[in-house]
């Protein structure tokens, strides 16, 4: 198998992870191999059938699911080809790779290096394939970029819609559907959470931390829900990518989420919601006064009434249906190539 330059960076990489985790713990890098093997055998989305508006690809490339801790739930990708109807006027092409799925399995180790090399320039190959064939593509990723790096090496012909908040338009980062269930207020701000580690790659929580931690309540624990439930304001950071999880679960929990963005602000549905009827978004130069603001009467004032807001966002846009029907919204928005383009929010190389 002749492997393009970024394959074989890729695959060196790869192969000197998994030799690590081989020797290392050989008996648990040997049943991740075969664990991976035999769901993907019973896999659900391994087979794929014909339809208009979608690019066949093989099952392989749609890797079984992978939890890890603190993430139970469904996964967005899995909902949305499942779901995902056939029909002629279908202005964008779906792209049904599980990209996000193959990043934690090849984070596991659960693939030999050959089989990891095999996949990879599969995809790549793919990808090579429509490039230039002057149809519209549209994909799905989860929480993480394209496989392993680089999200934007995408085909400029390719939209992402992304939870993550890495691609072109952002849905929202969501570890599972959930209730709303708001509840009484005993702390006016909260951050539950660990204020370190990769979700801090970015150093912004410990910035709110020193700015906050007079007026905030910080702590970590099983308790986080209670404690989030019960907060009128809850801190949510941007963590290893631009978005967080927290702003989506603190909306559910009835709290007014703190939305503190770096590099980039990502938000899901700007061209249709008003974030700043529900949220707090701040970049990180304005913890300063943000604190100052927090503990003025008006912050109390603003947060009044705002319930009602907050539940009726989270029962409109916060489940997969929502999100899914947002994608189809957007696809025939970007019908004019015109429009696409403009849409891409990467750097165009």
């Amino acid at each position: 198998m002749n492997l393009t330059p970024e394959v074989k960076r890729a695959a060196a990489d790869y192969r000197s992870g998994f030799l690590g985790k081989l020797k290392s713990n050989p008996a648990k890098t040997t049943l991740k191999f075969l664990h991976r093997n035999y769901k993907e055998l019973r896999s659900p989305w391994k087979s794929q059938g014909p339809g208009d508006g979608i690019h066949p690809i093989p099952g392989k490339l749609r890797a079984p699911t992978y939890f890890y801790a603190g993430k139970k739930g469904g996964w967005f990708e899995e909902y949305y080809f499942l779901n995902w109807k056939s029909a002629a006027d279908r202005p964008l092409v779906y792209l049904p790779i599980f990209w996000d799925h193959f990043f934690f399995q090849c984070q596991s180790g659960s693939y030999t290096p050959g089989e990891f090399a095999r996949r990879y320039q599969e995809m790549q190959a793919i990808l090579d394939s429509i490039r230039d064939d002057g149809r519209l593509y549209y994909t799905i990723l989860g929480m993480y970029d394209f496989p392993i790096w680089d999200w934007h090496l995408f085909p400029e012909n390719v939209c992402v819609f992304a939870c993550s908040g890495t691609g072109d338009v952002t849905l929202p980062l969501i570890g599972r559907e959930r209730q709303y269930t708001a509840g009484k207020k005993s702390h006016h701000v909260s951050f539950m959470g660990n204020l370190d580690g990769f979700s801090d790659v970015s150093g912004v929580r410990r910035k709110m931390h020193d700015a906050l931690k007079d007026v905030a309540f910080f702590g970590k624990g099983a308790d986080w829900e209670n404690v989030m439930r019960g907060s009128t304001f809850s801190l949510a950071p941007r963590g290893l990518g631009p978005t967080s999880f927290r702003l989506y679960e603190a909306i559910s929990l009835g709290s007014i989420p703190i939305y503190i963005w770096t590099d980039k602000r990502a938000l899901p549905f700007e061209d249709e919601v008003d974030w700043s009827e529900l949220a707090i978004v701040r970049h990180e130069s304005e913890l300063d006064e943000l604190r100052d603001w927090l503990q003025s009467d008006e912050s109390r004032r603003w947060a009044s009434g705002r319930e009602e807001l907050l539940k009726d966002f989270h029962e409109r846009y916060c489940n997969f249906e929502a999100m899914a029907a947002y994608v189809e919204r957007t696809c025939r928005k970007l019908a004019d190539r015109s429009t696409f383009t403009s849409a891409l929010k990467r750097q165009l190389t």
